[in-house]
């Protein structure tokens, strides 16, 4: 079965494709710009100014390796003019919805929070090891275990800077409460 359908008659062969391929195999839609079939026998400054019709497909894919070759192909196509666009591509994803929502699955927004902070405190434990652990026992040789030594000597470096910069800030900070001796005018 295959050839060019009228808008509602391919709004009723997708609903009975949807069905057959429910559970055995997959459905291919596509849709494109149809760009000679809407202006033939126009001038080319006419064809210019023309607003372009979008064609639509749908096939089960069947036939297509060559053990499939017995098998016959579902495959046919519409083509939709612009003034009609509007309506006909709100009952095409009105279909596909009801058509699709139970193979979408739900975001679990709890378990991604879990797993970003899992990952956080993982950073962490290894920020930790590398300033405590001897960078010299890091890594081989030669090869990635240096890139590995050299990497965590960085970290270490980078760590230690920064404890010295806050014990630095912690020790310049006024104790008191204020009593600063005001200026002599």
């Amino acid at each position: 079965m295959s050839g060019r359908v009228s808008n509602e008659e391919f709004l009723a062969k997708l609903q009975s494709l949807f069905e057959s391929c429910a559970s055995s195999h997959s459905l291919y839609l596509s849709q494109k710009r149809a760009t000679k079939a809407a202006v033939s026998g126009k001038s080319a400054a006419a064809a210019a100014t023309t607003t372009w019709p979008v064609i639509f497909r749908a096939t089960d894919g069947k036939g297509r390796g060559a053990a499939e070759r017995s098998t016959r192909r579902t495959k046919f196509s519409t083509l939709v003019e612009a003034d009609a666009l509007a309506a006909f591509q709100q009952a095409y994803t009105a279909l596909l919805r009801t058509r699709m929502a139970g193979f979408l699955k739900k975001r679990d927004k709890a378990k991604e929070r879990r797993t970003d902070k899992a990952l956080k405190e993982q950073r962490k434990r290894l920020e930790d090891f590398a300033s405590k652990a001897k960078v010299s026992q890091i890594g081989s040789k030669r090869g990635a275990g240096r890139r590995k030594r050299q990497n965590a000597q960085k970290r270490a470096a980078k760590a230690r800077m920064e404890r010295m910069r806050l014990a630095k800030a912690t020790k310049a900070a006024p104790q008191g409460s204020g009593s600063a001796a005001a200026p002599k005018a």
